[in-house]
């Protein structure tokens, strides 16, 4: 016995029709009395991503990289970079958000922690600098000559 997907009334199977509405018996009946309905894949959604979004969650992404090599000597220039990139992404991501946006937080912390990560990365690159400046004037003795000069 096959059942119809209309009204799912019960049919023999020799059936092409059925007995009761009509509708022509189709590959989606199975038999052994159980009613089979038919599904259908559904589609995926393309979910297109925020581009304001991807600005804020990439100044907040830089910032915090940029943060984490600070501690790492050398490579403080490049989270200076970093931090001025991150700098230019939130502002711009503050700057087109609506107050309202989901993101809006995001978009902040990531323009904050990037400001601090390039205030305190050019501390280090100016103390790295003046180091080394000071350790060339000791190797070639002015250190010295400067000290007794200004006394």
């Amino acid at each position: 016995m096959k059942f119809c997907s209309q009204c799912g009334i019960q049919n023999e199977d020799t059936n092409e029709f059925c007995s009761n509405c009509g509708a022509a018996f189709q590959n989606q009946f199975q038999s052994q009395g159980q009613f089979q309905p038919q599904y259908t894949m559904p589609t995926p959604v393309i979910n297109a991503e925020d581009p304001l979004k991807t600005k804020a969650m990439l100044a907040l992404i830089f910032g915090a990289v940029g943060a984490v090599m600070l501690f790492f000597g050398y490579t403080s220039i490049i989270s200076l970079g970093l931090a001025i990139a991150g700098l230019v992404l939130g502002g711009q991501a503050r700057k087109q958000m609506p107050a309202e946006h989901p993101n809006r937080g995001m978009a902040t912390a990531g323009y904050i922690l990037s400001l601090i990560v390039v205030v305190l990365a050019a501390i280090v690159v100016v103390g790295a600098i003046a180091c080394i400046g000071f350790m060339g004037c000791a190797g070639a003795g002015l250190f010295s000559e400067i000290i007794q000069s200004s006394m």
